[in-house]
């Protein structure tokens, strides 16, 4: 227990939590408004959102008030995709090759 009285989150659950809220409810929200909503304070809430700032997995879209939206994410690269243009450059030449 904390001292709301609230259960004691595992690691990266509230992060999750607002992931989800975001996904489920489009648009701009506050920290204040998200932790209303999910139960949790508003303070845990906004360290939570700058985490996902930073990691990518939402956008601050306005500074005062805060203000912050799922962000969109492209398709996943497939696994077979070479990572590094040089890579795929050297593969190339090494398949034009003679033998």
């Amino acid at each position: 227990m904390n001292r709301s009285g609230t259960p004691r989150l595992a690691a990266g659950a509230l992060q999750r939590m607002v992931e989800d809220y975001l996904t489920e409810h489009t648009g701009e929200h506050g920290p204040t408004a998200i932790g209303a909503a999910i139960g949790r304070s508003s303070g845990a809430v906004a360290n939570a959102l700058e985490r996902m700032v930073a990691t990518g997995a939402a956008v601050r879209i306005r500074e005062n008030p805060k203000r912050y939206r799922r962000a969109d994410r492209p398709d996943p690269t497939p696994h077979d995709a070479p990572d590094d243009p040089a890579t795929t450059e050297a593969a190339a030449e090494s398949a034009a090759a003679p033998r």
